[in-house]
């Protein structure tokens, strides 16, 4: 991860980074990731309520709050009593970012807009941009394969209901599931096209 992030990659730590390795538990209060992030967990405790704030969009605390302390580092969130909850620490060329709770479990719980929006910006920040026809929120997924000829799109209808998109590539095929007709797709219940 080091050289990783050195060369210009970008690294997203969730809540705990650093505690266990394969079988054991590490000891918990010196993150052990020098030189590239200097922190220290100073507290640990299961949420009960907690929230936390992230460009004025505000979100429950899934399911551990911690609070680190953390050198050389940009606070980009903070938890309800105003402790920082989202660090961004640059390193050579890349970066990373270290959060005093799950992003990850806390979308899987809730869906809050404010865990889209936190990966969204990690992702723009690095010049990934969105998928063209994602709606997450609303269960449709897309997944690209790309190679020099060009791209297979899938998208996943995870829903009890049919979905439509309006397809606006160049060139293409539709194959799988559904119906294609005049630039649109359905995509039925379940189902991937």
């Amino acid at each position: 991860l080091k050289s990783f992030i050195e060369k210009g990659g970008t690294v997203i730590a969730d809540e705990g980074f650093g505690m266990r390795t394969v079988n054991t538990w590490m000891q918990p209060y010196d993150i052990d990731f020098k030189p590239v992030v200097n922190a220290k967990m100073k507290h640990r405790i299961y949420s009960s309520g907690q929230t936390v704030e992230y460009k004025g969009l505000f979100t429950k605390v899934y399911p551990v709050k911690t609070n680190y302390e953390v050198e050389n580092a940009e606070v980009l969130a903070s938890f309800d009593d105003g402790k920082p909850a989202l660090f961004k620490v640059k390193y050579g060329k890349g970066e990373i970012y270290l959060s005093g709770f799950s992003i990850g479990y806390g979308y899987y719980t809730d869906r809050n807009e404010a865990y889209v929006k936190i990966v969204e910006d990690v992702l723009n920040t690095v010049g990934v941009s969105k998928y063209r026809y994602a709606d997450v929120k609303n269960g449709l997924y897309e997944k690209r394969l790309c190679s020099k000829a060009g791209e297979m799109i899938f998208l996943f209808n995870a829903t009890d209901d049919e979905k439509t998109v309006q397809i606006g590539e160049q060139g293409y095929l539709v194959d799988g599931v559904g119906k294609f007709t005049d630039g649109i797709l359905t995509i039925p219940s379940r189902a991937v096209s």
